[in-house]
């Protein structure tokens, strides 16, 4: 028997509150901490989970030595400096998404990193199950050459909602950005984990747009990034990535994932449609030409913060890598730094190979 791991979180709020609940149904983690800049969150999340240290400062949890890893549940802005902190004193570290704020963070971890272990929560949906049948079939050759990989991910707007929005999530200083880390980090992690991450990402040409002025209820003040990008990229073995992402949309709410490849194609749902199968193959042969077959047919019920909790404990118990490696999610954060840099000048932009 292994003992289990012993998990600091630092961040108690919505997101934070899942991962405890998470590391608690994990029958190998332990939370042992948690940390809070608001005293009362930290109090009542420990309380809650019978946890006997609770703090307010993050770094006490950094100098525990009853601590195998650190969780941050926190936005992307002020997590970095932290993830950095906790690599260089020994523990390992999951992520939420986005990975950062900028690449040039990402860098740092990965100067910081040495032998530790550091997941990134953008695979909440790259682990469930339609998405593991989708990387096998795409690894068994079937589908032939990969040619486009899209995500149309857009949502129509509603009505106003009774609690304000937070600030960090349209902001890029705090968050990195807007939609398309909010969501796309988890629609490109899906893609590229179902590729295999095989895709590198070369020229860039994106545009994001800001929330309509009649819409800004549903936003928090001072937000500054966008509520609808687009893009497409094009990789090195000719491969084309498109995404969309969008919210507060004029439209009805339109969600598609799919790979096409030479020979077949996969359409998927990550999120949403419960009427669609989870993952469908369409093929052609010779006499017939195009023909479907249903791969997974309802979706997947596990908890997404459970899934990647229990992978990121298994990689460490494993000695493994897990779901999304920092170097993957570095992937992700190329081409959304090209998406930005490329809205604000108005041209493509190239990316750098890692």
């Amino acid at each position: 028997m292994h003992d289990p791991i012993r998990i600091g979180l630092v961040g108690c709020g919505t997101i934070g509150q899942h991962h405890a609940a998470a590391i608690g149904r994990c029958d190998n983690a332990e939370l042992v901490a948690v940390a809070d800049l608001a005293p009362e969150a930290a109090q009542k999340l420990a309380a809650e989970h019978g946890v006997k240290h609770a703090k307010t400062d993050a770094k006490d949890l950094l100098d525990q030595a009853g601590i195998d890893a650190i969780i941050l549940a926190l936005p992307a802005g002020v997590r970095s400096d932290l993830a950095v902190a906790a690599l260089t004193a020994g523990k390992h570290v999951l992520l939420e998404k986005p990975v950062a704020a900028t690449l040039t963070d990402c860098q740092k971890m990965r100067r910081a990193q040495a032998d530790r272990t550091v997941g990134v929560c953008s695979a909440r949906f790259s682990l469930i199950e339609s998405a593991v049948a989708a990387q096998q079939i795409v690894a068994s050759g079937e589908l032939g050459q990969i040619r486009i990989v899209r995500c149309r991910g857009l949502e129509s707007a509603q009505q106003v909602p009774d609690h304000p929005p937070p600030a960090w999530r349209l902001n890029h200083k705090l968050n990195g950005g807007g939609i398309l880390v909010n969501w796309g980090s988890y629609d490109l992690d899906y893609l590229m984990s179902i590729t295999g991450w095989k895709l590198r990402p070369r020229h860039v040409l994106g545009q994001t747009w800001p929330c309509p002025d009649h819409l800004t209820a549903r936003i928090a003040p001072d937000s500054d990034a966008e509520t609808h990008a687009a893009a497409t990229v094009l990789c090195d073995g000719g491969e084309i990535i498109q995404i969309e992402r969008g919210e507060f949309l004029p439209m009805a709410t339109d969600l598609a994932w799919q790979i096409t490849g030479e020979l077949g194609s996969l359409r998927l749902r990550m999120t949403g449609h419960p009427d669609r199968p989870a993952a469908t193959l369409d093929l052609t042969d010779t006499n017939s030409g195009w023909f479907t077959k249903v791969v997974v047919d309802e979706p997947d019920e596990s908890n997404t913060t459970d899934l990647v909790v229990d992978n990121f404990v298994a990689a460490l118990r494993e000695n493994r890598p897990p779901q999304t490696t920092l170097d993957q999610a570095m992937i992700i954060m190329q081409i959304t730094d090209a998406i930005y840099r490329s809205s604000e000048s108005g041209h493509p932009v190239e990316v750098t190979p890692l």
